[in-house]
């Protein structure tokens, strides 16, 4: 799988309050140098503590709540708006 078919099917993880979400990782490194900078930095090894890369560490919106990031998916993915339930990985 290319680098790209890849990015495709990348997924991050986003905690916004109590609530964890995955989501897919393409529209944020299309929309946003920042994102798409972070995703292309090397990791050491296979550093499994890599911000967003599962729910164990995901990143942390702070200042943010569940409503904000549930409206910008809707902005971002637009034909998947009712499914976004799908997205939340657990509430803690």
């Amino acid at each position: 799988m290319s680098s790209e078919e890849s990015a495709l099917w990348s997924v991050v993880f986003f905690k916004v309050e109590d609530t964890i979400f995955q989501v897919p990782q393409r529209r944020f490194t299309e929309n946003s140098e920042v994102f798409a900078d972070m995703f292309l930095i090397p990791q050491a090894g296979d550093a499994e503590d890599v911000e967003g890369r599962d729910k164990e560490h995901p990143i942390v919106l702070d200042g943010y709540e569940a409503a904000d990031l549930r409206a910008l998916m809707k902005v971002l993915y637009p034909a998947y708006v009712d499914s976004l339930s799908l997205l939340v990985v657990r509430r803690l």
